[in-house]
Order: C-alpha cells, then structure tokens, then sequence
C-alpha cells in the first residue's frame, strides 16, 4: 500500500472497482466459479459480471459489493484504499481476509459480590429508564456510576458501555459518533461480542442512521446525499451479526439487512428486486418458530411478506395479531417510524399499502380506548 505524499496525484493509483474485482477472482478461483454462478450468488445480472471481468465498466454498486466480500470473506474497506499497482492491491489482497470468529471455549468470569450495593442500583435503575424511554435519566445515572470510583464500574465497565452506546443511539439523543466509538471499543475488548452480538447489530444500525438521517434531526437525506459506503458496511456488518445469532434471533438482522438492501438497490439501481431477500427469508425462516403472542417477532414475518411483495398476506398477519393481542404506543411508533424512513428512499407500493392499513387500524383502536 502506498505512503501519503502530498506531491503525488492520488487518482492515478486509485484501481477501478473491476480492476479489483479481476484480481479477487484471479486470487479466490474456487470461490469464483464461473461467471454465470457468480453472477446468481450475488443478485446480478451475468452481463453485469461479464463487463466487470472485461473492464467495461469502472464502477460496482455497493450492493454488489457487500455481497462480493461475503463471498471472498473480505472486510469492505478492500474496495476503499489505494494501491500504485494490480500487483501491489494482489500482495495485500489476503491482508483484508475476515478474522475467523472462534467461540471463546472459556467459561464466563463469575463476578465477585460487589462491596457496594448502591452503584448496582443505579445501573439497574438505568435500564429500567431505557425501558421507559427515559433516556436523559438513564444516561445521568450512568454518568454518576462513571464519575463514583467504585468497584463495580471496573468489573462492568463493558456493560455499562454497552447501555450507554445504546442510549446515544436514541432517536431522542443521535450521538451516532460517541455511540459508534464505544462500540467500537466494546467490539475489540476481550472479545466482548462474542458474549453479545448484539455490539455488531448496533454498529450497523448506526452506520443506517449516519448514512440516511441528517444529523441531530429527525429528516430523512435526499437520495443523492446517502452515505452509499456506510450503507456497504451497515450490510456487512447485519450480514456478519446474522450469521453470528442463534436461529430464533436471527429474525431481527435479517430485516434490518432486507431493509436496507432494498433501500440501497432502489438508490443505486432504482428498482428493487425481490431474489436476494427472499433466499435470505427461505434460508433463516426453516428454523425460525414465531411466537405468536410476541408483537416484534409478528411484525418481522408480516414486513418479511410486505418486502417480498405480498402485501395481502402481511395484512393478514397483522390483522389476526390486532384482534387477539395488545400493541403499546411504542410498539406502533417504532413500526411506523421503519416504514416511513423505507418509504422514503423507495416509494415501495406495497410499503405504502401496508404502512396505509397499519395507521389506519391503530387509528381505530384508540378510538376504542378513548371510548372505553
């Protein structure tokens, strides 16, 4: 890889994203297969990976590309840094291999009672804020277990990140950038995620909203402003968090990376295609055993069949859920908030007609409530 030098014009070592491409095939033939199987296992046309072989074009989408690493197993930022040569980018190529991911065979640390009871009451009393969307108190409770020094903030110290990277991550706070650092940190501390995966499913949702949301506002980005590349990551990293989680979790990376794929190939390509999700459903969804009386896990199948293009059968399946079980404010606004933001960047007809019937029916319902 090439030294900074503020003499040299940069562009000229920046590799096309097919020079690239070239020489990933050129270093993973096995993988690579053939162009025509390529081309099926990453949702493009053969055409498309026919020119990127022969260089007739510069440029891959970032779809495209997310999907490339996962298959070659490479960090994203192969596709970002510059390289003087074909042959330079070809010895560092192996460099950007994913680390394999071992589960820790050693049994979890058993803490020690703590000698002092009252910081463990203000981080129990904190997530019992998070929970009622207090946010402001539960980071001021965290801040007063940060500035205390006791014992317990030392043998939590990853716990107590954990919740307060989640509270900046509110839609009430977005201090995306805190949020990212601390994940970050939690990620490469002692192999915290393996313990709790949920550190990548964060980072990715970050990523989402730095990519798609103005900062400290609620408005959504024109198109043309979308962070594309962070997009990229945010798909990686859902993908890699999917991969990590038990069947019965996986429900909730798989929407939020069903999503945002959709969202990124509406931006890129203009049109969604419906292929890449549903492998994605037809793959987690033999395992996946919905509970029935879980609105989250409802919600995720009725979205999975709105994505897929059957709006009819989403209706249904929130329908019959209306009729039977009770759904919180919070619940409906959180649901309504992810359809709104998709709307946006795709307009997707179904999207539309199932976001349409959603409002309409809690509409109705506190009406009732009102009345009762």
């Amino acid at each position: 890889m090439i030294d900074y030098d503020s003499n040299v014009d940069y562009e000229k070592y920046n590799l096309s994203d097919t020079q690239k491409f070239t020489i990933m095939v050129k270093a993973f033939p096995k993988l690579f297969e053939s162009e025509k199987i390529f081309a099926t296992k990453i949702f493009v046309s053969h055409s498309s990976v026919n020119n990127w072989v022969r260089h007739e074009t510069r440029k891959i989408k970032a779809t495209a590309k997310s999907e490339i690493c996962n298959i070659f197993g490479l960090v994203y930022s192969v596709w970002d840094d510059s390289f003087a040569s074909e042959e330079d980018f070809e010895k560092e190529l192996l460099n950007y291999k994913k680390i394999q991911k071992k589960k820790n065979l050693i049994e979890r640390h058993i803490m020690k009672p703590i000698e002092n009871q009252q910081p463990l009451f203000l981080f129990e009393q904190a997530k019992k804020y998070k929970e009622q969307k207090e946010i402001q108190k539960a980071l001021k409770l965290l801040e007063q277990i940060e500035y205390d020094d006791s014992s317990f903030k030392y043998k939590h110290h990853n716990e107590i990140a954990h919740l307060k990277a989640i509270l900046l991550s509110d839609d009430s706070i977005q201090d995306w950038d805190e949020a990212i650092h601390i994940l970050r940190n939690l990620y490469f501390s002692a192999n915290y995620h393996l313990e709790e995966p949920e550190i990548i499913t964060l980072i990715a949702s970050n990523y989402k909203r730095k990519a798609l949301y103005h900062p400290k506002t609620k408005t959504y980005k024109e198109r043309k402003d979308v962070d594309m590349d962070l997009i990229a990551s945010a798909l990686i990293l859902y993908h890699e968090a999917y991969e990590e989680k038990d069947s019965q979790a996986k429900y909730y990376d798989a929407l939020n990376y069903a999503y945002l794929y959709n969202i990124s190939e509406s931006i890129e390509s203009k049109e969604i295609s419906h292929e890449r999700i549903k492998t994605l459903y037809d793959d987690f969804s033999k395992q996946w055993r919905v509970d029935e009386c879980n609105w989250w896990e409802v919600i995720s199948q009725a979205e999975f069949s709105m994505l897929l293009g059957d709006t009819n059968r989403a209706i249904s399946t929130i329908n019959y859920f209306l009729e039977t079980h009770t759904v919180t404010p919070s619940q409906m606004s959180a649901t309504l908030r992810q359809l709104e933001l998709y709307i946006h960047f795709t307009q997707d007809q179904n999207a539309i007609q199932f976001h349409q019937y959603l409002k309409e029916s809690w509409s109705h319902i506190e009406k009732i409530q009102e009345i009762q």
